[in-house]
């Protein structure tokens, strides 16, 4: 379970890391802007604590749904 953490803010990290980069290759002041805002936004998303709960309890949902293997 601790993995699958990592992996998805590791993630989020990597759309940030994409969105800055894109703000630095785009010309037009707004949408500089609006790449940086949405950059700043993964990063929150990949420090929230409530997104891990909710990574968490979406994980334990899904095993309860899954059919027992044979």
């Amino acid at each position: 379970m601790l993995q699958k953490f990592s992996d998805e803010i590791l993630e989020c990290y990597q759309f940030a890391d994409q969105c800055r980069r894109t703000a630095d290759e785009t010309d037009g002041l707004s949408k500089k802007q609006d790449y940086l805002n949405m950059a700043e936004r993964w990063l929150h998303l990949a420090r929230s604590p409530a997104f891990l709960e909710q990574i968490s309890n979406f994980n334990a949902a899904t095993r309860r749904l899954r059919p027992p293997k044979s």
